[in-house]
Protein backbone atom coordinates (compact mmCIF):
# COMPACT_ATOMS: atom_id res chain seq x y z
CA UNK A 1 0.00 0.00 0.00
CA UNK A 2 1.04 3.33 -1.07
CA UNK A 3 1.33 6.49 0.90
CA UNK A 4 0.43 10.07 0.58
CA UNK A 5 3.09 12.74 1.10
CA UNK A 6 0.97 13.84 4.17
CA UNK A 7 1.13 10.84 5.66
CA UNK A 8 4.95 10.47 4.95
CA UNK A 9 5.06 13.56 6.73
CA UNK A 10 2.88 12.12 9.78
CA UNK A 11 5.02 9.41 9.77
CA UNK A 12 8.35 10.79 10.14
CA UNK A 13 6.87 13.43 12.86
CA UNK A 14 5.85 10.23 14.80
CA UNK A 15 9.09 8.18 14.09
CA UNK A 16 11.02 11.75 15.45
CA UNK A 17 9.25 11.49 18.92
CA UNK A 18 9.64 8.05 19.37
CA UNK A 19 13.11 8.91 19.54
CA UNK A 20 13.12 11.56 21.65
CA UNK A 21 13.85 14.20 18.76
CA UNK A 22 11.39 16.84 18.84
CA UNK A 23 10.84 18.73 16.00
CA UNK A 24 9.40 22.21 14.97
CA UNK A 25 8.53 23.36 11.41
CA UNK A 26 7.32 26.77 10.24
CA UNK A 27 6.15 27.37 6.81
CA UNK A 28 6.73 30.07 4.41
CA UNK A 29 5.62 31.41 1.26
CA UNK A 30 8.14 30.22 -1.61
CA UNK A 31 10.07 32.44 -3.79
CA UNK A 32 10.06 31.75 -7.90
CA UNK A 33 11.93 28.80 -8.86
CA UNK A 34 14.00 31.22 -10.81
CA UNK A 35 14.86 33.39 -7.86
CA UNK A 36 17.30 29.46 -6.67
CA UNK A 37 19.24 31.23 -9.54
CA UNK A 38 21.83 27.75 -9.98
CA UNK A 39 19.36 25.24 -7.89
CA UNK A 40 16.43 26.42 -9.67
CA UNK A 41 15.71 22.44 -10.83
CA UNK A 42 15.55 21.34 -7.52
CA UNK A 43 13.61 24.32 -5.67
CA UNK A 44 11.06 23.30 -2.78
CA UNK A 45 7.95 21.24 -3.32
CA UNK A 46 5.12 24.29 -3.80
CA UNK A 47 4.45 24.97 -0.24
CA UNK A 48 6.89 23.12 1.34
CA UNK A 49 9.43 26.19 1.91
CA UNK A 50 10.18 26.72 5.80
CA UNK A 51 12.33 25.69 8.72
CA UNK A 52 12.27 22.53 9.82
CA UNK A 53 14.16 22.46 13.69
CA UNK A 54 15.02 18.56 15.11
CA UNK A 55 17.22 18.15 18.72
CA UNK A 56 19.53 15.74 18.66
CA UNK A 57 19.21 14.47 14.95
CA UNK A 58 22.53 14.73 15.73
CA UNK A 59 23.86 12.22 18.47
CA UNK A 60 26.26 12.70 21.02
CA UNK A 61 29.06 10.52 19.54
CA UNK A 62 28.28 12.37 16.34
CA UNK A 63 28.74 15.96 17.99
CA UNK A 64 31.89 14.76 19.28
CA UNK A 65 33.43 13.13 16.64
CA UNK A 66 32.31 16.21 14.58
CA UNK A 67 33.47 19.41 17.05
CA UNK A 68 37.29 17.19 17.31
CA UNK A 69 36.98 17.23 12.97
CA UNK A 70 36.64 20.96 13.56
CA UNK A 71 39.54 21.42 15.95
CA UNK A 72 41.42 19.87 13.85
CA UNK A 73 41.60 22.25 11.09
CA UNK A 74 41.39 25.28 13.17
CA UNK A 75 44.71 24.31 14.58
CA UNK A 76 46.55 23.59 11.30
CA UNK A 77 45.60 27.48 10.73
CA UNK A 78 46.94 30.17 13.11
CA UNK A 79 44.61 31.53 15.75
CA UNK A 80 44.89 35.38 16.18
CA UNK A 81 41.73 36.13 17.91
CA UNK A 82 39.88 36.68 14.99
CA UNK A 83 35.81 36.22 15.58
CA UNK A 84 35.15 33.73 12.97
CA UNK A 85 37.16 30.89 12.10
CA UNK A 86 36.60 28.44 9.15
CA UNK A 87 37.09 25.06 7.98
CA UNK A 88 35.93 24.03 4.72
CA UNK A 89 36.06 20.15 4.08
CA UNK A 90 35.77 19.78 0.28
CA UNK A 91 38.82 21.88 -0.63
CA UNK A 92 40.54 21.45 2.66
CA UNK A 93 40.67 25.50 3.48
CA UNK A 94 40.80 26.59 6.82
CA UNK A 95 41.43 30.62 8.23
CA UNK A 96 44.24 31.63 9.31
CA UNK A 97 46.12 34.77 9.36
CA UNK A 98 46.32 36.16 5.84
CA UNK A 99 42.80 35.02 5.10
CA UNK A 100 43.25 31.16 4.25
CA UNK A 101 45.83 28.34 3.64
CA UNK A 102 45.66 24.98 2.59
CA UNK A 103 45.03 22.26 5.60
CA UNK A 104 46.63 19.56 3.67
CA UNK A 105 49.89 20.94 3.42
CA UNK A 106 49.41 21.93 6.80
CA UNK A 107 48.60 19.09 8.15
CA UNK A 108 51.54 17.14 5.92
CA UNK A 109 54.08 19.42 8.25
CA UNK A 110 52.57 18.47 11.57
CA UNK A 111 53.32 14.99 10.43
CA UNK A 112 56.64 15.34 10.38
CA UNK A 113 57.02 17.03 13.16
CA UNK A 114 55.26 14.34 15.18
CA UNK A 115 51.80 15.57 15.80
CA UNK A 116 49.69 12.98 14.00
CA UNK A 117 47.02 13.46 16.00
CA UNK A 118 45.89 16.53 14.74
CA UNK A 119 44.86 14.82 11.67
CA UNK A 120 41.40 13.91 10.27
CA UNK A 121 40.87 10.46 10.45
CA UNK A 122 39.20 8.10 8.09
CA UNK A 123 36.75 6.58 10.55
CA UNK A 124 35.74 10.58 11.40
CA UNK A 125 34.98 11.14 7.33
CA UNK A 126 33.30 7.97 7.59
CA UNK A 127 31.06 8.89 10.25
CA UNK A 128 30.58 12.82 8.88
CA UNK A 129 29.67 10.90 5.43
CA UNK A 130 27.09 8.86 6.92
CA UNK A 131 25.66 11.26 8.72
CA UNK A 132 25.73 13.62 5.38
CA UNK A 133 23.20 11.23 3.82
CA UNK A 134 20.79 11.09 6.66
CA UNK A 135 20.54 14.81 6.66
CA UNK A 136 19.88 14.49 2.54
CA UNK A 137 17.42 11.71 3.33
CA UNK A 138 15.92 14.57 6.14
CA UNK A 139 16.05 17.70 3.87
CA UNK A 140 14.20 15.22 1.16
CA UNK A 141 11.21 14.34 3.16
CA UNK A 142 10.75 17.82 4.56
CA UNK A 143 11.10 20.14 1.40
CA UNK A 144 11.35 18.46 -1.83
CA UNK A 145 9.83 14.73 -2.21
CA UNK A 146 8.83 15.09 -5.45
CA UNK A 147 12.75 15.22 -6.64
CA UNK A 148 14.80 11.71 -6.92
CA UNK A 149 16.26 11.38 -3.86
CA UNK A 150 19.95 10.86 -5.74
CA UNK A 151 19.21 14.20 -7.46
CA UNK A 152 20.30 16.27 -4.42
CA UNK A 153 24.09 16.63 -4.40
CA UNK A 154 26.17 18.32 -1.67
CA UNK A 155 26.81 22.14 -2.60
CA UNK A 156 29.94 23.80 -1.59
CA UNK A 157 31.15 25.29 0.31
CA UNK A 158 30.52 22.47 3.26
CA UNK A 159 32.28 23.49 6.76
CA UNK A 160 32.44 23.72 10.37
CA UNK A 161 32.57 27.51 11.70
CA UNK A 162 33.84 28.76 15.28
CA UNK A 163 32.21 32.01 16.03
CA UNK A 164 33.85 34.09 19.08
CA UNK A 165 33.69 37.41 20.87
CA UNK A 166 36.87 39.42 18.63
CA UNK A 167 37.69 42.69 16.31
CA UNK A 168 36.76 41.33 12.78
CA UNK A 169 40.23 41.78 10.81
CA UNK A 170 38.94 41.15 7.94
CA UNK A 171 34.97 41.00 5.81
CA UNK A 172 34.37 37.22 6.37
CA UNK A 173 34.83 37.84 10.43
CA UNK A 174 31.84 39.74 9.82
CA UNK A 175 29.25 37.06 10.06
CA UNK A 176 26.27 38.65 11.87
CA UNK A 177 25.16 40.48 8.89
CA UNK A 178 21.74 39.16 7.12
CA UNK A 179 22.08 37.17 3.87
CA UNK A 180 20.39 34.24 1.61
CA UNK A 181 21.88 31.63 0.88
CA UNK A 182 21.07 31.15 -2.91
CA UNK A 183 22.98 34.64 -3.41
CA UNK A 184 26.26 34.38 -1.27
CA UNK A 185 26.72 30.85 -2.28
CA UNK A 186 25.27 30.22 -5.77
CA UNK A 187 24.20 26.63 -5.61
CA UNK A 188 22.47 26.21 -2.26
CA UNK A 189 18.94 24.89 -2.26
CA UNK A 190 18.52 23.78 1.12
CA UNK A 191 20.43 24.72 3.85
CA UNK A 192 21.31 22.73 7.13
CA UNK A 193 23.21 23.45 9.79
CA UNK A 194 24.22 21.42 12.64
CA UNK A 195 25.30 22.87 16.33
CA UNK A 196 27.91 21.18 18.28
CA UNK A 197 27.55 23.38 21.42
CA UNK A 198 24.76 24.79 23.60
CA UNK A 199 23.72 28.62 23.88
CA UNK A 200 24.35 29.14 28.12
CA UNK A 201 26.40 26.62 28.28
CA UNK A 202 29.77 26.95 26.08
CA UNK A 203 28.74 30.87 24.55
CA UNK A 204 26.60 33.58 25.16
CA UNK A 205 24.86 35.42 22.17
CA UNK A 206 24.98 33.63 18.40
CA UNK A 207 21.21 32.68 18.26
CA UNK A 208 20.17 32.35 14.45
CA UNK A 209 17.71 34.63 13.39
CA UNK A 210 15.64 33.62 10.37
CA UNK A 211 11.50 34.45 9.87
CA UNK A 212 11.50 37.08 12.74
CA UNK A 213 12.55 33.94 14.83
CA UNK A 214 15.14 33.34 16.97
CA UNK A 215 16.58 29.31 16.84
CA UNK A 216 18.75 28.76 19.70
CA UNK A 217 21.92 27.15 19.26
CA UNK A 218 21.74 23.43 21.21
CA UNK A 219 24.52 20.75 20.53
CA UNK A 220 22.79 17.95 18.76
CA UNK A 221 19.89 20.22 16.65
CA UNK A 222 19.92 21.02 13.60
CA UNK A 223 17.92 23.67 11.41
CA UNK A 224 17.07 23.31 7.92
CA UNK A 225 15.46 25.85 5.40
CA UNK A 226 15.01 25.88 2.12
CA UNK A 227 17.71 28.76 0.92
CA UNK A 228 16.06 31.04 -1.52
CA UNK A 229 15.31 34.62 -0.96
CA UNK A 230 12.69 33.71 1.28
CA UNK A 231 14.79 33.13 4.24
CA UNK A 232 16.75 35.88 5.00
CA UNK A 233 19.14 35.61 8.21
CA UNK A 234 21.63 36.51 10.58
CA UNK A 235 23.40 35.27 13.36
CA UNK A 236 23.58 37.44 16.51
CA UNK A 237 26.97 38.82 17.66
CA UNK A 238 28.86 35.79 20.34
CA UNK A 239 29.88 37.55 23.73
CA UNK A 240 31.55 35.05 25.08
CA UNK A 241 32.53 31.28 24.58
CA UNK A 242 33.08 29.49 21.58
CA UNK A 243 29.77 28.98 18.99
CA UNK A 244 30.80 25.76 16.93
CA UNK A 245 28.63 24.27 13.71
CA UNK A 246 28.82 22.50 10.68
CA UNK A 247 27.07 24.03 7.66
CA UNK A 248 25.84 21.64 5.06
CA UNK A 249 23.67 22.54 1.88
CA UNK A 250 22.27 20.19 -0.68
CA UNK A 251 21.64 21.18 -4.51
CA UNK A 252 20.51 20.01 -7.97
CA UNK A 253 23.13 22.25 -9.94
CA UNK A 254 25.98 20.97 -11.75
CA UNK A 255 28.11 22.34 -9.39
CA UNK A 256 27.34 20.02 -6.44
CA UNK A 257 29.29 17.03 -5.23
CA UNK A 258 28.53 14.14 -5.38
CA UNK A 259 28.58 12.18 -2.32
CA UNK A 260 31.35 9.76 -3.53
CA UNK A 261 33.25 12.47 -4.48
CA UNK A 262 33.29 15.05 -1.31
CA UNK A 263 36.24 13.95 0.70
CA UNK A 264 37.85 12.18 -2.13
CA UNK A 265 40.76 14.48 -1.83
CA UNK A 266 40.83 14.66 2.16
CA UNK A 267 41.12 10.73 1.68
CA UNK A 268 43.56 11.05 -1.01
CA UNK A 269 46.06 13.13 1.17
CA UNK A 270 45.32 11.15 4.16
CA UNK A 271 46.97 8.22 1.78
CA UNK A 272 49.84 10.66 0.76
CA UNK A 273 50.81 11.59 4.02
Amino acid sequence: MGFTRRTCAVLLALAAAAAGQEMHRTSTPCSSREAYLAAAKCAPDAGKCGVVSMDAFCTAEEAATFKMMAEKGFIAGKDIGSPAAIFELHQGIVSSEDGFISYHQKAAQMKKTGLEEALITRSEIATFGAYIVRLRDFVHANFAPSLAKDSLKVATPIFFSRLRKGEPAQPNDEYWHSHIDTEQYGTFAFTTLTYLSTQGEDFVGGSLTIDGKELRPVKGRVAAFTSGPEHPHNVEKVTSGARYAVTIAFTCAEEGVAMEDLFGDLVLKEEEL
